[in-house]
């Protein structure tokens, strides 16, 4: 197998729970088809089992054993055949599927497709000598112009003085019946190869579509539709006979819409792929002679929880669960990752893939698959992470304050404040933009900075100030001359003789003295009625707050 996807690979760092990984995935978009099957009892747990249908060339079945109700299938649509450059790869579909004990299940497996070598390759201008075959699981080189790979390739064009390649057939499940209404699952060939001497790139099998060839002429792949130039429901085109300079075109491969059959000496386009919501697809993936794989029985996999259920693309959930595994396919609506980080069997770390709204969260597991429920949705927050207001800018510790942005997850344990760039508090997020914090203990006051940081990121730092305060006042009463000593606790405070300031309903206190951080003494002035009694130090003054009010008597 030649694995044609990309790969994409991140690092997380989790509040209080290092996660340093990496992960690649693989993201192709699931057909939007509903599942086949009325739903069933799941199998009593087994040993799982897997069989390999290999291409014969022929119809081959698979009937469901007695207390079997899901089958977990496997496509490898074949490759097309290579002339001077390498035929299409056929893509790959998985997909669990609800089957019924005693069904007969129909497996169509793609050949790959026939060249028929050159004989005079001389009149042929702008094409490359052609390659011989040399993969294993190659068919030999046929003097016929049917080319194309059994099960719906396309035929290179006709004429052999410059020689054709035929597209590769598709790989399918079929359920209920034989017919091409009966697929649950395909899997689309490649393309026939190019002799073209400058647009060399065959298109592969795929979804939701096909890959198209290089070059203007080159073949198109098959959609979900059937549109103008690709190929027909299952089968690919036939690619276009030689002209005065260039060979013949390559054939369509196989698909649920066959690709496109190439212009003169340009290859085909792909298959395309097909499945029910969840399919795990590959696109362009796989050489040689397709294949399909069963696999049933034994315990399958669950979902109990998402931690968090928000997120963006490039972020990480937990998936938890049973019978889990790192080699296990998750599915965020259509799309797949490949991979986990798992520290158990029930806990394991995904990365979130591109996407949009709320879907279902489903993971593939040896073969099984698990179902949509209310515990395995995940929302994706829209744009980016990002900290737009904090309000008040100014308080002191344990005071709230409201932070406005964009992006934030709701859930306290998976969205951070930082104040100053390392004191962090937890969070109430109560939507996506809107989320509450306590200033934290111990901060200096002055001038210092505040960011929020989710799974996916950190927003950009606004400013924020940290405000002495008065949480206690002993006594908080006092006659209206003046003169009680009173002891003022709370946060800020400067030891150094004059730093700290109090006032009583904006008069200065005498004698104020700090033996601390968190104490100080002051003598009250002259007054009358109930005031607020505040600290200020370095120029920053304490708020007003019921606990700081004293009380003036006769």
């Amino acid at each position: 197998m030649t694995a044609g996807f990309r790969t994409w690979s991140t690092k997380w760092r989790r509040p209080a729970v290092a996660v340093a990984a990496a992960i690649a995935g693989c993201f192709v978009i699931a057909n939007a088809a509903p599942a086949w099957g009325a739903p069933a009892p799941s199998a009593a747990a087994q040993d799982q089992q897997t069989e390999t249908f290999s291409y014969t060339g022929s119809d081959q079945t698979w009937t469901v054993p007695s207390g079997v109700n899901s089958a977990t299938f496997t496509a490898y649509g074949a490759q097309g055949a290579q002339m001077a450059f390498n035929g299409g790869y056929g893509g790959i579909a998985t997909s669990s599927i609800w089957v019924n004990p005693g069904d007969v299940i129909h497996l169509e497996v793609g050949g790959m497709g026939l060249q028929r070598p050159p004989s005079d390759p001389a009149q042929c201008i702008l094409t490359a000598p052609a390659k011989p075959l040399v993969h294993a699981d190659g068919p030999q080189a046929t003097a016929s112009d049917q080319t194309g790979g059994w099960n719906g390739g396309g035929s290179g064009g006709h004429n052999g003085n410059c020689g054709s390649a035929g597209g590769g057939g598709a790989s399918d499940v079929r359920i209920g019946g034989d017919d091409l209404g009966d697929r649950k699952l395909v899997a689309g060939g490649g393309g026939g190869g190019s002799g073209n001497l400058i647009f060399e790139q065959a298109g592969g099998g795929g979804f939701p579509n096909g890959g198209s060839a290089n070059g203007d002429g080159g073949g198109s792949g098959g959609d979900q539709a059937g549109h103008s130039g690709s190929g027909q429901l299952g089968q690919g085109s036939v690619g276009a006979d030689p002209n005065v300079v260039s060979g013949p075109g390559g054939g369509g491969g196989g698909g649920y819409y066959g690709g496109g059959g190439g212009q003169p000496g340009l290859a085909g386009g792909g298959g395309s792929s097909y499945g029910p919501t969840g399919t795990v697809f590959t696109n362009e993936a796989w050489t040689g002679n397709g294949k399909i794989t069963v696999t049933f029985g034994g315990t399958p996999p669950t979902i109990n929880d998402l931690a968090p259920r928000f997120g963006q693309a490039g972020s990480g959930i937990y998936v938890q669960g049973t019978n889990l595994d790192n080699s296990m396919v998750t599915t965020f609506g259509s799309t797949a990752v490949y991979g986990a980080i798992c520290d158990s069997s029930t806990n394991c770390w995904v990365q979130v893939p591109p996407g949009s709204g709320t879907v279902s969260v489903r993971v593939l597991v040896n073969g099984q698959q698990t179902e949509a429920s209310a515990a395995s949705q995940f929302t994706y927050l829209d744009g980016p992470l990002t900290l737009s207001s904090i309000s008040p800018q100014a308080a002191p510790p344990g005071a709230a304050v409201t932070l406005t942005g964009n992006a934030f997850v709701p859930d306290s344990d998976w969205t951070v404040v930082y104040f100053n760039g390392q004191t962090k508090v937890n969070t109430a997020c109560m939507s996506a933009t809107t989320c509450y914090a306590d200033v934290p203990d111990g901060l200096p006051i002055g001038p210092g900075t505040v960011k929020v940081t989710t799974m996916a990121g950190s927003t950009n730092t606004l400013p924020f100030t940290v405000l002495p305060s008065v949480t206690q006042l002993g006594p908080a009463a006092g006659p209206a001359a003046g003169g009680t000593v009173v002891y003022v606790t709370g946060t800020g405070f400067s030891t150094t003789p004059g730093a700290t300031t109090v006032t009583f309903g904006g008069h200065s206190a005498t004698a104020v003295g700090c033996a601390s951080t968190t104490m100080c003494t002051a003598v009250s002035p002259p007054g009358s009625g109930t005031v607020n009694v505040e600290v200020t130090v370095a120029g920053l003054q304490s708020p007003a707050a019921p606990v700081n009010r004293f009380t003036y008597g006769n």
